[in-house]
């Protein structure tokens, strides 16, 4: 997705910024970015508009990105669970990996269906900034608490990770995600919000964000809720 000119300086993508904060991007970074990241869905979001936060319009580009290109999307018995770590890692606001481990496990006591739990992070664990111990013993210490969810409930759940893919597909695959499971930062709630929007069960018991934006995923729930029922 990004320019591979090493003499250029690669600007971080940022998609969440983007939507969240839109009015802090001049059009000279908006360029810049343009520059880097051509083919992205956080790129669209600044070239379409210059106003923040406009749902309706990010999940239309989202659809478009979709449209346009095969990438793995979740079963309908997938629990997708977004961690943002990296430099994220030591915020008192991110859920500690019992906490992740026993809202999943009450989500699967829940839904006797699912049988698949996929751990979601990107590239935040490289960098000076990168915490990459603490990330990696926090991914740990949730694995070993997952792992014997499936022996404990008495039936098969497979644990898999994406880690480092295409951000753009990843925010797929969440927006896709029927059980999604959400932490801080704002692909995060973007995402939330979308896959709520779209009908998905989003379970917040572990979000650490702004008010507004958790007031944004509660009514995109309401509006899910809305749209299933007309389509029944």
């Amino acid at each position: 997705m990004a320019t591979s000119d090493p003499s250029v300086r690669c600007p971080d993508y940022r998609i969440g910024d983007f939507v969240i904060k839109r009015e802090r991007f001049s059009d000279s970074e908006t360029a810049a970015y343009r520059q880097h990241y051509p083919d992205s869905i956080g790129v669209s979001y600044l070239t379409a508009t210059k106003r923040r936060r406009k749902y309706t319009l990010l999940s239309n580009l989202v659809e478009q990105w979709e449209a346009e290109r095969s990438c793995e999307k979740p079963t309908e018995t997938t629990l997708s669970i977004h961690l943002r770590l990296g430099d994220r890692i030591a915020q008192t606001k991110l859920p500690t990996a019992t906490e992740i481990a026993g809202i999943a496990e009450d989500i699967l006591k829940r839904h006797t269906e699912i049988d698949r739990i996929v751990l979601l992070y990107g590239n935040h664990l490289t960098g000076r900034a990168a915490m990459q111990e603490q990330s990696l013993e926090y991914l740990g210490a949730l694995e070993r608490l997952l792992l014997p969810l499936g022996d404990q409930l008495n039936r098969q759940i497979e644990l898999k990770k994406r880690i480092d893919i295409d951000p753009d597909e990843d925010f797929v695959y969440l927006t896709n995600s029927k059980y999604c499971v959400l932490t801080i930062g704002g692909f995060s709630a973007l995402a939330g919000i979308l896959s709520a929007r779209r009908g998905g069960a989003v379970h917040l018991s572990s979000y650490r964000g702004p008010g507004y934006l958790t007031a944004q995923i509660i009514y995109s729930r309401w509006l899910g809720r809305s749209r299933r029922r007309q389509a029944a």
